[in-house]
């Protein structure tokens, strides 16, 4: 018996020690991700990479008259910072960097303190504030605080938005100013990106929705404990449906309201020449490109008379050439209403002929975009089409070696490496709920982003539009080392 016994432990430190060295050769691995990424700001500090967004906000800031596809909130910080560096004598690009890494910086660590604070172990502000900073030093992340494009400011907005709906969902709190804290952020993302009025506005709308429902299942059953492990049960019983349900749904509905009003005001439609977005045209991005020559032949003969052979072999080729191609080029002969019957004449038809690679095209998108990390080396070694090379590209301008080399220490240790151990620890743990619980609103907000693209657009997967998905998954990283450590 004292043999089993002593195998056993010895089986156990064994095991340990073995967590013990992986975890600190973690450590020094992100240790380089970091010091890297803070070499990397340093050369870029004045740099503008080269995105054809970054020309058309600098230019909205001169003007303040955006289409629909551009919300008025980052023209007017970038018009702001312009003025304020012009005083301090700072590049106007160097101080809104500044501004955007400070920010970033906060809304990760609020992020990992509040995980952490389940981690069932000591985790104390060092540790913290060294896994934010690695978290915050991952390339996309960091590349992107260093543009004159709005994914910065809309990643922590969004950061601090789901931190107030998971206190909320979880019932830690469910107070006024937790509210205000929450529709202000959706505000911010929704008057930043046009995508976030809808997609921001669906995991609000979710989660008061399952607050409710919840609400009533426990007044029926008498049960104030099936979901959570928290103690505060007769808390629970004492909160009123109005400050649970009621006051939350008044209040996002004024926020939405404001916010269409905003963008009423100041948006001018059709200003930069872009077709307007409905559900058909949605057809024609996602389901009738890149499918187009391939089912050409099985098009009506009035479509065929307003689309050639050529132009349809020219639309495959690029999917920018929905916007900027095709939809112009359509509507212009037919106009709007006709344009859109026959975008869904086309989808009915490329359903029919070619629906398994229409469904594959799509539940790959959605499934590179949740597993994010993994795609990213999937497309390195061209399994997967997604695009990453332009975004290197365009971070390239200062120091392309340095770019690269960044971006391939971080694809084969972050994703290859750190990702794989915390999916295996998903499937593995049996404290998923206390482990995980916490990031509940940052797992559900990366599936709904990888549904809302993955469905939604045509084109392959692009980091920048997911970028709450590599947060999301070093949290987890995160979390799996803190407890495994």
């Amino acid at each position: 018996m004292k043999e089993v016994t002593r195998s056993q432990n010895k089986s156990h430190g064994a095991r340990h020690y073995a967590v013990r060295f992986f975890m600190l050769l973690a450590i020094i691995v992100m240790c380089g991700q970091i010091l890297l990424s803070l070499y990397w700001i340093y050369k870029n500090i004045a740099a503008v990479p080269g995105f054809g967004d970054t020309i058309e906000y600098l230019e909205l800031s001169e003007t303040f008259a955006p289409d629909e596809y551009r919300p008025i909130l980052f023209p007017v910080i970038l018009r702001l910072v312009q003025n304020a560096s012009s005083h301090i004598g700072l590049p106007y690009q160097t101080l809104l960097y500044i501004l955007q890494l400070v920010v970033s910086f906060c809304a990760i660590f609020s992020a990992v303190y509040y995980a952490s604070r389940t981690s069932g172990c000591q985790f104390g502000f060092l540790p913290r504030l060294f896994f934010t900073a690695y978290i915050w030093s991952l390339p996309m992340i960091v590349w992107f605080n260093c543009t004159v494009l709005t994914d910065s400011f809309a990643l922590s907005a969004l950061i601090f938005m789901l931190l107030g709906l998971t206190a909320y969902v979880r019932e830690e709190k469910s107070s006024f100013l937790l509210w205000i804290g929450i529709v202000l952020m959706y505000v911010v993302q929704a008057l930043m990106r046009s995508d976030r009025t809808y997609s921001a506005l669906v995991m609000v709308l979710g989660c008061i929705l399952f607050s409710g429902v919840r609400r009533i299942v426990r007044k029926f059953s008498g049960r104030y404990d099936m979901y959570w492990d928290e103690e505060e049960n007769d808390a629970r019983k004492k909160a009123g449906i109005f400050r649970t349900f009621f006051m939350p749904l008044l209040m996002t509905a004024a926020t939405v309201i404001l916010v269409l009003c905003v963008n009423h005001a100041t948006q001018v439609p059709g200003s930069k020449g872009r077709v307007s977005t409905d559900a058909s045209f949605i057809l024609l991005d996602r389901v009738v490109w890149p499918n187009m020559k391939n089912n050409y032949e099985y098009f009506p003969e009035e479509i065929k008379g307003v689309i050639s052979l050529e132009e349809a072999k020219e639309f495959d080729k690029h999917n920018n050439n929905v916007m900027y191609q095709m939809a112009p080029l359509v509507e212009s002969r037919v106009g709007k209403e006709k344009a859109s019957e026959y975008y869904r004449t086309m989808a009915k038809i490329v359903w029919e002929h070619d629906r398994q690679k229409v469904i594959k095209d799509t539940a790959g998108c959605v499934g590179a975009f949740i597993a994010l990390p993994q795609a990213e080396v999937m497309t390195r070694y061209k399994m997967l089409s997604m695009n990453t090379n332009w975004n290197i590209h365009c971070m390239s301008s200062v120091d392309k070696p340095l770019t690269k080399f960044m971006y391939s220490y971080y694809l084969y240790s972050f994703c290859m490496v750190f990702c794989s151990v915390a999916f295996i620890c998903i499937f593995l743990s049996k404290q998923f709920r206390r482990l995980f619980g916490r990031l509940v609103c940052l797992i559900v907000m990366s599936v709904l982003l990888a549904l809302w693209f993955g469905l939604g657009d045509g084109a392959p997967v692009n980091d920048r539009y997911a970028l709450i998905v590599l947060v999301t998954w070093g949290l987890m990283w995160m979390q799996v080392g803190v407890r495994y450590h």
